[in-house]
């Protein structure tokens, strides 16, 4: 499974970028390249600036389109209250671009969905939007529909058929740690501690390849407040782990041991 690589509504604002000539990579790929590699580094400004080059030499291409509007919503995430809105406009209109040019682009529909699961009605989001958007999902990848209708569900508060879901996409996936992991923050989140520590021992059997893994489960002991000192040795094993751009990057987790550290004080 490709984990979602936002995890909030995100946002977008297309601003007017000069390039030097110095910095300008020799092709789209290049820029697209660099784009990733600033964006998994943090730098949302610089990854903005590669990857509206990279869309300026290629305008079709559905993949520059999905992370410029990623690296924007990373942007978001900081953005003052009266900037968000906007950004989070124009990310929507570059997933449903991204979309628009390869509508089996299943990485941009999961970004798109989660956008309209997230972002209130005026923003473009609500429930029916989002269901509209699983509905194209279910065609491509079955075991992320049964995702979708989970997390569909938890909105509505329906926490039976969110869990049926949830199971469903396990039990049509089971080594996928991903959705072991999906399962186990929703146990979490209904306080039934043992069964998510169950399956979080599960879904570390593949954190060599999967790297997520440890910080997911860090954090949702963090924000549970249990089992700290093992949420902290978790961190420190991804701090010390090889991951891609698709993962958190290294400062979350750098910054979830420091709230740790200012939570035991």
């Amino acid at each position: 499974m490709k984990r979602r690589v936002l995890s909030i509504w995100p946002a977008l604002c297309f601003l007017p970028v000069i390039y030097s000539a110095a910095a300008q990579p020799g092709n789209g790929t290049t820029a697209f390249s660099i784009g990733r590699e600033r964006f998994a580094a943090g730098d949302m400004k610089a990854a903005i600036v590669s990857l509206e080059l990279a869309i300026s030499q290629d305008p079709t291409n559905s993949q520059y389109v999905l992370w410029l509007g990623r690296a924007y919503g990373r942007r978001a995430e900081s953005a003052n209250p009266f900037l968000a809105p906007r950004f989070a406009v124009k990310a929507r209109e570059a997933f449903e671009r991204a979309v628009q040019l390869d509508p089996a682009n299943t990485d941009a529909l999961n970004d798109l969905f989660q956008y309209h699961l997230d972002a209130p009605g005026f923003l473009g989001g609500g429930l029916d939007r989002a269901t509209a958007t699983a509905e194209q999902v279910r065609r491509l990848d079955p075991v992320e529909y049964e995702f979708d209708l989970a997390k569909i569900a938890e909105k509505r508060r329906d926490w039976q058929n969110a869990e049926v879901h949830y199971r469903r996409a396990v039990k049509f996936a089971p080594d996928d740690p991903g959705r072991l992991v999906d399962l186990a923050k929703f146990l979490e989140s209904q306080r039934r501690p043992s069964e998510c520590d169950v399956l979080f021992e599960r879904a570390r059997r593949f954190a060599a390849k999967a790297p997520f893994v440890l910080i997911e489960q860090a954090r949702t002991y963090a924000h549970s407040h249990r089992n700290l000192e093992l949420a902290r040795s978790l961190l420190n094993q991804y701090l010390s782990a090889r991951i891609t751009v698709e993962d958190p990057p290294h400062a979350e987790a750098a910054r979830l041991l420091r709230e740790l550290s200012t939570a035991q004080q």
